[in-house]
């Protein structure tokens, strides 16, 4: 892997054991890099499921909200649940 050479061949605490095994050290870069790849995924997918939850509250709430005046329980020609 490139990123893996570039970052270790001129280390002076690593370059002699990357030298020694290139392919280890470049599998150890592509988890890494691959770990980052999937939390963010997973942050962009919980980001839309949110944004989708608000939206389909948003409507149901203004759905509910444009109903009517609402329930008066001072009114007496309103049935309730408890005369039912």
């Amino acid at each position: 892997m490139v990123i893996a050479k570039v970052v270790f061949t001129q280390d002076n605490y690593y370059g002699e054991v990357y030298a020694s095994q290139p392919a280890k050290f470049a599998s150890v870069v592509g988890s890494r890099l691959m770990s980052y790849v999937f939390s963010f995924s997973i942050i962009r997918i919980a980001y839309i499921l949110c944004y989708s939850l608000k939206n389909k509250y948003r409507h149901h709430a203004s759905r509910l909200r444009s109903t009517g005046e609402g329930v008066d329980p001072n009114d007496p020609s309103h049935q309730t649940l408890q005369r039912m």
